[in-house]
């Protein structure tokens, strides 16, 4: 018996930490709890059946303590007047091409454009736990480009009063710098707005995700990969935008909704070789269902 809630309080606990909702030293807080689990065995020996169940009981009050004391303490030694709403921006300063790269765990991520004749290269508001931002731009050598690296944190959850537990990230980029966009999303959701944006290529990666995709309508030819692992995706190509589809699934739906001549599970815009604007788009879907559909088509 005590063995089994052992092993579920540790899944719980992995659970919770590899998701971020717990930090990363959270074996060092739980650690200090150690001496519950001998009182709990003494009664197991000391009165048999009754003494499992009280074990039982009293181990169920260990995972609500230390759930409380990470949910609730944050909100305890929070300043009552400052709220979970941090920004973050970068100017443009000369750049003329910038590569993206963005790993974010269990929240909400909305990405679009940011207002025309902004002088920013992107500004970030997030709600919740503070990503790790690095930039790196206009370095010797490297004139004009700039990198922007997004990734999660798995530190402690800093919570005020009247905000959610769910993290939430609202980026807008530059509506007209070449962008290189690499997306990973893990149990998350979110929608990822490119119409406007001039995304030349697109690595979207989805883990147990649900994500709304709208494909950027640029002059030229846009490349997109979209892997989906357990994932729910619905990708929108913009109307008068070409496009040819490369599908490869495993135990998945993967619905292409349009006017397309097909050859296998390739599908092709009946103009994609004359047309000023198009995209090349790759699906891996494993275990997920994506639904491909031009503007205007209804889902």
């Amino acid at each position: 018996m005590i063995e089994g809630i052992v092993l579920l309080l540790v899944g719980v606990v992995l659970l919770l930490r590899n998701f971020g909702f717990l930090p990363s030293d959270i074996w060092g807080h739980v650690w200090r709890l150690w001496p519950l689990l001998v009182v709990a065995w003494g009664f197991e020996i000391l009165l048999g059946r009754r003494g499992a169940k009280l074990a039982t009981v009293l181990l169920m009050v260990i995972i609500l303590a230390a759930a409380g004391y990470f949910f609730w303490a944050p909100v305890r030694h929070s300043e009552w007047g400052q709220g979970a709403r941090v920004e973050h921006s970068e100017l443009l300063q000369g750049l003329t091409e910038a590569r993206v790269e963005i790993d974010l765990s269990a929240g909400v991520l909305n990405l679009g454009p940011l207002p025309d004749g902004s002088p920013s290269f992107y500004r970030m508001v997030n709600y919740g736990l503070e990503p790790r931002i690095f930039f790196a731009g206009r370095e010797p050598g490297h004139a004009g480009l700039g990198q922007l690296v997004i990734s999660s944190t798995h530190g402690r959850r800093r919570v005020t009063l009247g905000t959610s537990l769910i993290d939430r990230w609202e980026l807008e980029l530059s509506r007209g710098l070449p962008l290189s966009l690499d997306i990973t999303s893990a149990a998350g959701r979110g929608e990822i707005d490119l119409r406007h944006l001039d995304v030349y290529e697109l690595d979207l990666m989805l883990n147990a995700s649900h994500s709304s995709l709208y494909l950027p309508a640029r002059d030229g030819i846009s490349r997109v990969r979209v892997t989906a692992n357990a994932a729910n995706a619905e990708i929108v190509i913009p109307h008068d935008v070409a496009a040819r589809i490369f599908v490869s699934s495993q135990a998945s739906s993967v619905r292409v909704d349009g006017a397309w001549s097909r050859t296998g599970q390739v599908y092709t815009s009946p103009n994609f070789d004359t047309s000023p604007q198009k995209i090349e788009i790759r699906i891996d879907a494993n275990a997920s269902r994506v639904h491909v559909r031009a503007a205007g088509v209804t889902p």
